[in-house]
């Protein structure tokens, strides 16, 4: 599914609120991470939460969020 997906051109991120480095190593793990355009986590659990992560990824990519 998500070789059809990424075949078809539809981008893919990943945005979790698991810490980054252990959710890059599992992504990795499963040999999955060539499908995703980004992969964001929690880089500090009290720093920022993954829903202003996102909405900085959405602003990155100049999305309008309906």
């Amino acid at each position: 599914m998500l070789k059809k997906i990424r075949d078809r051109g539809i981008s893919q991120s990943i945005l979790s609120a698991s810490k980054e480095d252990v959710l890059t190593e599992k992504i990795k793990y499963y040999g999955i991470d060539k499908y995703f355009s980004k992969i964001m986590g929690l880089e500090n659990h009290y720093a920022e939460s993954k829903i202003e992560r996102g909405k900085k990824w959405i602003a990155e990519l100049n999305l309008n969020p309906q």
